[in-house]
């Protein structure tokens, strides 16, 4: 006697395990899409990106600015402080 799955495994159709239908035999296959054109590069910064880097560097040399004073004017707050305690 033969095995009885050899039976069973022959009267059912083979099974995809990924759930995919076979293909009709009458289907329209579409043809492959068109390979994507490349984007074009630009040559260099736009327009909006050299205006951010201005604006990025006149707000660096703003802070440095500031940061010159705030250092002079505690250089004359250091001096009175000094001279005031020496003479004092």
């Amino acid at each position: 006697m033969s095995d009885p799955r050899e039976q069973v495994d022959a009267t059912l159709p083979l099974l995809d395990l990924t759930g995919a239908r076979p293909p009709r035999p009458d289907a329209v296959v579409a043809p492959p899409l068109p390979a994507a054109a490349p984007l074009p590069v630009a040559a260099g910064p736009t327009e909006a990106e050299r205006h951010r880097a201005e604006v990025d560097e006149d707000r660096r040399a703003e802070r440095r600015l500031l940061l010159l004073e705030a250092l002079a004017l505690l250089a004359v707050v250091l001096v009175v402080v000094v001279r005031a305690l020496w003479l004092g």
